[in-house]
């Protein structure tokens, strides 16, 4: 069954990995994507920001009020939101949305980096510039969807692990 799934996590610690290998590029929701120049050259500019998440969100609103993809094969595709969304204003509209078109949602939580190494680790490979402090404050202010209708999905930044919580 087709599901939106809303991905919450620092920067580098492995979102957009994820969505890019289980979901078409199409059904993935992502302010970064509006950052892109012509070339696919990733250039952030703080100032599209407010701009680049609202044609996100957007963009999701137009995929989840039609009912789920299906390919060829018969593949029923999922929506992904690949943002941070560390904070529950930033996903709440997404999880709105498709509550109200009657999407089921998963929210799958890269758990912050607890050790030095571990900021290190995704610090360089995030491709985003965020400085090191602005990760760690990140991590610090994360807020985990709680909540009957909650289905979690925990995953390390460091590994591949995760757990269905």
């Amino acid at each position: 069954m087709a599901k939106v799934q809303i991905l919450i996590g620092v920067p580098g610690s492995g979102k957009t990995h994820y969505a890019n290998s289980v979901c078409a590029a199409g059904r993935i929701c992502s302010a970064d994507k509006y950052f892109k120049t012509n070339s696919g050259k990733y250039v952030f500019d703080p100032s599209k920001l407010a701009r680049n998440h609202s044609a996100c969100l957007n963009w999701f609103f137009e995929l989840a009020r039609h009912r789920p993809f299906h390919s060829g094969d018969g593949f029923v595709s999922d929506i992904i939101v690949d943002n941070t969304n560390i904070h529950h204003w930033e996903w709440q509209n997404y999880f709105a949305i498709a509550r109200e078109f009657l999407w089921p949602v998963e929210f799958h939580v890269w758990e912050p980096p607890s050790f030095d190494i571990d900021f290190n680790v995704v610090a360089n490979r995030q491709l985003h510039g965020v400085p090191m402090d602005k990760i760690r404050q990140m991590a610090d202010e994360l807020e985990l969807p709680f909540g009957p209708y909650f289905q979690h999905f925990i995953h390390s930044s460091s590994s591949s692990r995760e757990v269905q919580r």
